[in-house]
């Protein structure tokens, strides 16, 4: 989600040289990072934990790529109204650039995920695939618990459902809500997407449905569920998919957000780290765009040294 033009930041730091400096000592002092919270496991993805953390909170990293102690010591700088405008700008840029090289990746990989790969001709497939029967039936129990609240799906899950799934896969942004002084502050993610395929509901339209702040178009929410599912179960018979986006530097995992109501989806996130700034910086920004939403800031220390596993399996055997 954008939140103000690079235009608005950049009188955004104007304001902050005139009006300010008077509060300078405060602001900054709040700005000291804390040693970064772990990553959120499966369980707990983007819950209240992360949300209670003060100041800056880690939130992506993939396995091992610099401890947490050397995390902490390259956040430990003051981040300023002034210096937001062009790290923003950065982040931005690298952000585009990374959900670019998903994509592409995905398109290249569509085969892949393809349903009839493991629900043969249920999914509008030619050919019968010999463990369809036994995927049918596991999809039909992941789907039975949303056919009552929230979701209230119908009881009977339709076969011709299926062939309306397809193969196209889109990437949402990975958004939570961050509490600020009463105010519900959207926070999005520069370097993680959520995966799923193409349905008529984005996943910020389902949110709402699910809190009752839009309309419920039934047959556009069953069908995101039932995508969602059978993505889950595509991956789960294709593990090698994982492995892959590993070595391409990214962490493909399933993940259950507590605002989806048991919804489990799949994420994509980059070996990048970002981090949320301190509340005194958001709530500054906020206020002067007047848009209740702020994008994640990129750790540029992560460029200087993206995991490389090719490398690190190499060193591991030369010991």
């Amino acid at each position: 989600m954008e939140t103000g033009s690079f235009h608005v930041e950049q009188r955004l730091a104007r304001l902050a040289n005139r009006n300010f400096q008077s509060s300078a000592g405060a602001l900054t002092s709040n700005m000291l990072p804390p040693t970064p919270s772990a990553i959120p496991s499966q369980d707990q993805p983007d819950g209240e934990e992360r949300e209670r953390a003060p100041h800056i909170v880690l939130l992506n990293r993939c396995p091992d790529v610099v401890s947490s102690v050397q995390m902490s010591e390259q956040l430990e700088k003051m981040l300023s109204l002034q210096e937001l405008p062009d790290l923003r700008r950065k982040t931005e840029a690298v952000s585009r650039f990374l959900k670019d090289q998903i994509a592409a990746h995905l398109e290249t990989l569509r085969p892949l995920f393809a349903p009839e790969r493991v629900l043969g001709k249920y999914a509008g497939g030619k050919i019968e695939v010999n463990s369809a029967e036994r995927s049918l039936a596991e999809l039909r129990q992941s789907y039975a618990p949303f056919t009552g609240k929230p979701y209230d799906l119908p009881q009977v899950m339709d076969l011709n459902w299926l062939t309306l799934v397809g193969n196209a896969l889109d990437l949402h942004p990975w958004e939570y809500a961050h509490e600020l002084q009463g105010r519900l502050i959207t926070m999005t993610s520069p370097v993680r997407w959520v995966l799923n395929y193409r349905t008529h509901y984005t996943l910020t339209q389902v949110k709402n449905v699910l809190a009752g702040k839009e309309p419920v178009r039934h047959e556009y929410l069953r069908q995101f569920v039932l995508n969602a599912l059978v993505l889950q179960l595509v991956l789960a018979r294709n593990p090698g998919a994982g492995r892959l986006f590993q070595d391409l530097r990214y962490e493909l995992k399933s993940e259950t957000p507590p605002d989806l109501k048991g919804l489990p989806i799949v994420t994509v996130t980059s070996c990048l780290d970002s981090f949320r700034p301190a509340d005194d910086l958001i709530q500054a920004a906020t206020a002067f765009s007047g848009v209740p939403a702020f994008i994640e800031l990129l750790n540029m220390e992560s460029i200087q040294a993206p995991k490389d596993t090719l490398r690190e399996r190499l060193e591991e055997l030369m010991k």
